[in-house]
């Protein structure tokens, strides 16, 4: 047991710093190639901070632990507005803009409505992924073209001084992209067999070991980058972070593992776990019409998700 709590704490190490290298690798490449930063952030950081999600989930079904697979997706989408919104909330002050009201917010309710509706058969099937995945490249696709068009000279000229300036380092950014890759895999490793190994030994459900443990521990980039946001007052960071995750573990994650192979549904998992992550995103809509999420709330939003947890873990 000692060497599972190891190898699962080695395991998020790994994956974290492993997430952290590639995206930092990632943007300096797209940088020496010359695309536009707004481009990279919609793209680049998005696929790496989601890769964690995406490559646990596809070990987990290899290893035939569809509920860890399924709980990382949903727990994770549970802990990111619940943890890391909420933790950032109730520190410092989150202003949400009118396009993350207007946009991101009713796209986050449509996917994990979605999801919920084919869910509700008892198995996220193939076609089921090729839809997710299909509505997460149309929105990318939308989202790249609006920034696109929003390119001034300015922003031309910074690009044109970045490639000049870095264009002998894309060897060096190529192989920080690399090793970030190879931390990610092996972490994911680590994380998924460590976590099947402790559930089985205490006679734990992989899907709460999933919802719970591994859901938080992939959600660390996440918590980092939004608290750092919410201390330096960029709301649209912080905010942006979250929600675009959302999207993207239920598009790109979910969506890529059931299109490997059909993800199993329990009943139960449809009937409880999913609403709760339902019941967190409609809840930051009244704080979309305030354009703010204060301390207060955000702590209240936080015992929620510390009271789910005690439910996952039986306490009540």
């Amino acid at each position: 047991m000692l060497f599972d709590i190891l190898m699962l704490a080695a395991g998020f190490l790994v994956l974290y710093y492993g997430a952290e290298y590639l995206v930092s690798g990632s943007i300096n490449t797209s940088l020496v190639l010359g695309v536009n930063p707004v481009i990279i952030g919609l793209t680049v950081v998005a696929f790496g901070t989601s890769l964690p999600e995406l490559v646990v989930c596809l070990v987990a079904v290899y290893h035939q632990a569809d509920d860890i697979a399924l709980g990382n997706v949903v727990g994770s989408n549970i802990a990111n507005i619940g943890l890391v919104l909420a933790a950032g909330a109730a520190m410092f002050t989150v202003s949400i803009q009118r396009r993350t009201f207007a946009r991101d917010i009713p796209l986050m309710l449509t996917f994990s409505l979605a999801l919920l509706a084919f869910s509700y058969d008892g198995e996220i099937s193939r076609v089921n992924g090729a839809l997710l995945v299909a509505g997460l490249f149309a929105f990318t696709v939308y989202c790249v073209k609006t920034a696109d068009a929003h390119i001034d000279e300015v922003d031309i000229e910074a690009i044109e001084a970045e490639k000049k300036e870095h264009g002998d380092e894309l060897g060096k950014a190529l192989m920080i992209t690399a090793g970030g890759i190879g931390g990610v895999l092996l972490g994911a490793h680590f994380l998924v067999e460590s976590a099947i190994s402790i559930a089985r030994s205490l006679h734990i459900s992989e899907l709460v070991i999933g919802m719970t443990i591994v859901a938080v521990g992939t959600s660390l980039p996440e918590l980092a980058t939004t608290v750092v946001a919410a201390y330096r007052k960029k709301s649209d960071i912080a905010v942006g972070n979250v929600i675009g995750s959302n999207i993207f573990n239920i598009g790109f994650v979910m969506g890529a593992t059931s299109l490997a192979r059909p993800i199993p549904v329990g009943a139960g998992t449809w009937g409880a776990e999913m609403l709760v992550m339902l019941a967190f995103s409609v809840v930051v809509i009244p704080f979309s019409f305030m354009g703010r999420i204060g301390r207060i709330p955000g702590g209240f939003i936080l015992a929620a998700y510390a009271t789910f947890i005690f439910w996952q873990a039986g306490v009540f």
